[in-house]
C-alpha cells in the first residue's frame, strides 16, 4: 500500500496538534494514551462485562467479550499485512513503541470498547438526551486518544482514522448481532427501573475510574514524562 497518498493529512493533522503542545496538555495526552493501554482496556472490559451480566444485559457481555477479544487478533493481523514503520523517532514524546503502525491499536480498542458502551446505553432504556449524553462521551473519549498517539508521535493521523474505521466496522456488527439475537429469542428480563439505570452508570463510572487511576499509579516509574 502506498502510503504517500495520506502525507498530507498526516502532516497537517501533527502540524495542528503540535502547534497547541505545552507540558499540561502532553500531561494530558499521556493519561489519555495510557487509558487505551492493553492492561487498562482488559481490566475495563473484565469489569463491564461482569457488570453487565449482573444487570441482566447478558448479550451484550457477550457480544463485548467476544469483539473485545477478536480486537487485538484482527489489529496484528492488519498490522502485518501492511508493515508500516512507525514515525521518525525524533518526534516522539515518549519511548518508541512496539510493533507497526498501521492501524493504531490503541484507536481501535478504545473505539470499539466505548462505541459498545454507547451501544448498550442506546438500546437500553431512558431518555434521548442520556442515550445522546452516551455516545457523545464514547467519541469524545476514542478522540482523545486517538488524538493522543499522533500528539506523542508513535502513530501517523491515517493510522488513528484506520483503527477508528475497522472499530466501527465492529460495532456495526455488534449492532447487528444484538437486533438478530433480540428478534430470535425476543428481548431480555431486565429489570430497568430509572433509579436502578442511574446507580449502574455510577457504579461502572466510578469502578473504571479506580482501575484507571491504580493502573496510572503503577505505571509512574516507566513515565518517560516524570
Amino acid at each position: 500500500m502506498d502510503f504517500a497518498a495520506f502525507a498530507g493529512l498526516d502532516a497537517a493533522v501533527a502540524s495542528a496538534l503540535h502547534s497547541v503542545a505545552s507540558p499540561p496538555l502532553t500531561r494530558l495526552m499521556w493519561v489519555a494514551t495510557v487509558s487505551g493501554d492493553t492492561t487498562v482496556m482488559v481490566a475495563w472490559t473484565a469489569l463491564t462485562v461482569v457488570l453487565l451480566w449482573a444487570w441482566g444485559r447478558r448479550r451484550a457481555a457477550v457480544v463485548m467479550t467476544t469483539l473485545m477479544l477478536l480486537d487485538p487478533w484482527l489489529a496484528d493481523i492488519l498490522k502485518d499485512a501492511f508493515a508500516r514503520p512507525r514515525p521518525p523517532t525524533a518526534g516522539m514524546l515518549v519511548a518508541m513503541p512496539s510493533g507497526l503502525s498501521f492501524p493504531s491499536g490503541h484507536a481501535m480498542a478504545t473505539l470499539l470498547f466505548y462505541g459498545l458502551l454507547a451501544v448498550v446505553a442506546v438500546l437500553g432504556p431512558g431518555p434521548v438526551r442520556r442515550k445522546a449524553a452516551a455516545v457523545a462521551g464514547a467519541l469524545a473519549c476514542a478522540v482523545l486518544v486517538g488524538a493522543s498517539r499522533v500528539y506523542l508521535g508513535v502513530h501517523f493521523a491515517s493510522d488513528v482514522v484506520a483503527g477508528w474505521a475497522v472499530a466501527g466496522l465492529l460495532v456495526g456488527v455488534a449492532c447487528g448481532a444484538l437486533a438478530l439475537w433480540g428478534r430470535l429469542e425476543g428481548p431480555e428480563a431486565v429489570f430497568d427501573h430509572p433509579t436502578a439505570q442511574r446507580a449502574r452508570y455510577v457504579a461502572l463510572a466510578v469502578t473504571c475510574a479506580v482501575v484507571a487511576i491504580g493502573v496510572l499509579v503503577l505505571q509512574t516509574g516507566l513515565d518517560p514524562l516524570l
